[in-house]
């Protein structure tokens, strides 16, 4: 996914955000249960999906449209543990957005997002809104 600005979003498309392959280490050095690693290499792989998008808009454009804060994530399920040595695979599909009548240049999107290992289990899934600016 390249687009950034809020009327870009292609509603119902599924993006592939990444994959990361869990060691041994990081499941045993992980203080919590197993499967809430998933939802820690969801965040790296969202992290890295948007600071290689926003590149490319730069490169494209010259300018990075700001990124607001999340207000939050909803109905985060943990459905698989993360074994050692299992790759999850995280998508995004962006269901809503809007403009903000109270706030010209900036609106909110909504995605649901998850993960899946390379059994195509569900590992990790939730809802996910972010602030994000609109074309001017």
């Amino acid at each position: 996914m390249k687009a950034l600005y809020l009327e870009e979003l292609p509603l119902g498309e599924t993006f592939r955000l990444g994959n990361h392959t869990f060691t041994a280490q990081e499941v045993s050095a992980f203080p919590f249960p197993q499967s809430l690693l998933a939802a820690t290499g969801w965040m790296k792989c969202y992290v890295n999906f948007n600071a290689t998008a926003r590149a490319e808009r730069v490169a494209r454009q010259g300018q990075e449209p700001p990124f607001g804060p999340s207000p939050g994530v909803d109905e985060l399920k943990l459905q698989t543990p993360v074994k050692a040595g299992d790759t999850v695979t995280y998508t995004s599909t962006p269901t809503t957005k809007r403009a903000f009548a109270s706030k010209p240049g900036w609106g909110i999107y909504e995605s649901a997002n998850e993960g899946r290992n390379q059994r195509d289990e569900l590992v990790v899934s939730f809802k996910a809104k972010v602030l994000i600016a609109a074309q001017a």
